[in-house]
């Protein structure tokens, strides 16, 4: 179950993951403008119970890091499809 904990439309939202036995994690995403027509997000996450937060490492981090490059990787494709289906919508 995942409970949001603070919402900034458009800007920052954060939530709490729980994954029963495995623990919770913190979860907080923010959108930055960058430039004119770009945005960069920045996906901070620590786990607040179960065997994440106990072994918290480096190793940890490296895994979350390698898992939120491959989200954010997901999330452009996603949202350039959607750029280029609105534009292509909008020439009709």
């Amino acid at each position: 179950m995942t409970t949001v904990r603070y919402v900034d439309h458009g800007k920052r939202l954060e939530l709490e993951a729980n994954a029963g036995k495995v623990g919770s994690a913190r979860v907080s995403i923010s959108l930055l403008p960058w430039g004119e027509d770009r945005t960069v997000v920045v996906i901070d996450e620590h786990p607040l119970t179960g065997p994440g937060a106990w072994w918290h490492t480096v190793l940890t981090d490296a895994a979350l890091r390698l898992r939120n490059q491959r989200m954010v990787r997901q999330l452009a494709r996603v949202v350039h499809e959607r750029e280029s289906r609105d534009s292509a919508g909008a020439g009709q």
